[in-house]
């Protein structure tokens, strides 16, 4: 008969503390509101001029304030096209968030293959590692990494402009079929796909692991929901590996036709930065589990206790504004305190969250 371990949080502590997302540090606010891109930015390389691109002032294509930013890849009879512009900040970070407003063309199509949004890692020393004829080369963990917040079609299955996914570089990269290392796939097991002709706020997380180690992260969040969150990844195995750069950009491999996006109010940041207009509503809690004597509107409940395999843990950030949580599992008896396992440890948007623990430790 098999055997059934019932865990009880009698003997284990929750510990849920809020931080304040000002504590991160501003590194880029983008707006475009001035008309000029300068210092570290560097418009349309290889592909992309000012005719197709450039400032957006029809207010249907602007966020917010009076203008905005249009990228445009032109039909090319089916070779590659596209228009970029990217943002250097050397030597660069150890953990960053990417935060931007995007509107896809209504009559967006770039058919099978495009890519987005391009978070580098170059060495601190060569800021254009991560560019150099890198494409479908496996990194290092000395050299480069990459990571794209990136729409996909699956060859037609999914409505434009497709499903949306990492697609990473990294030095524990699988090899393509075809004896090229492109990037790795990741994404939601329920699909997310962007509805054309309307605004979304899109938030990337990356964390590069300790030198060596396999505790390196990324996530991504629409409107101010996470979507996505993928934990034990080596990027990089020396700390002149960092995060700094990053590049907007709608590059479709084969294009047959003009395709357009617009982005603003661009941010990145050491904190979780958020949507700055209205937060996502969250959906409402079980009734069982609202009367459940455990909650508290700063601190949360759980249910069942005891569990097997699985309890959940219900939690409510306070206030209006997004704030950094740390949600973390300790056992503990009169004598120590030991930490278990970190269930968050991120930004998270005002309202009621769900985790779920398993009763494994942060090792697995």
């Amino acid at each position: 008969m098999q055997s059934v371990r019932l865990i009880s949080f009698l003997s284990l502590l929750l510990a849920l503390s809020f931080f304040r997302p000002a504590a991160g540090e501003l590194i880029l606010d983008e707006d475009f509101e001035s008309g000029r891109l300068t210092g570290d930015w560097v418009l349309y390389w290889e592909f992309g001029d000012s005719v197709a691109s450039g400032y957006e002032t029809r207010p249907e294509f602007v966020h917010s304030g009076q203008r905005s930013f249009r990228l445009t890849s032109r039909s090319n009879d089916g070779r590659e096209n596209g228009s970029n512009i990217r943002r250097f900040f050397m030597p660069g970070v150890d953990s960053c968030y990417f935060r931007w407003y995007a509107r896809f063309a209504e009559d967006f199509d770039q058919g099978d293959l495009m890519h987005w949004v391009i978070l580098g890692g170059s060495r601190v020393d060569n800021k254009w590692s991560c560019y150099d004829s890198t494409a479908g080369r496996k990194p290092t963990g000395r050299d480069f990494f990459w990571t794209f917040l990136d729409t996909w079609r699956d060859w037609g299955r999914i409505a434009p402009p497709g499903r949306l996914g990492f697609y990473s570089y990294f030095p524990e990269m699988t090899i393509d079929k075809d004896g090229h290392y492109w990037g790795n796939m990741f994404a939601p097991e329920t699909p997310f796909v962007p509805e054309r002709g309307r605004w979304y706020c899109y938030e990337v997380w990356v964390k590069l692991n300790r030198p060596g180690e396999h505790d390196g992260e990324q996530a991504f969040w629409v409107d101010g929901k996470k979507l996505y969150h993928q934990r034990g990844i080596r990027w990089r195995d020396t700390a002149d590996l960092k995060l700094n750069s990053l590049m907007l950009d709608v590059y479709v491999h084969q294009s047959r036709r003009d395709n357009t996006c617009w982005f603003d109010d661009v941010k990145i940041s050491t904190g979780y930065i958020g949507p700055q207009d209205s937060l996502s509503p969250k959906p409402a809690l079980p009734d069982v589990l609202q009367k459940s004597r455990y909650y508290h509107p700063f601190w949360g409940y759980y249910y069942p206790n005891p569990f097997c395999p699985v309890t959940h843990i219900f939690y409510s950030v306070p206030g209006d504004t997004p704030k950094e949580v740390n949600l973390e599992i300790y056992r503990v008896n009169k004598d120590f305190r030991q930490l278990v396992r970190t269930l968050v440890h991120e930004g998270c948007a005002p309202g009621d969250h769900e985790e779920s623990w398993d009763g494994l430790d942060d090792s697995g």
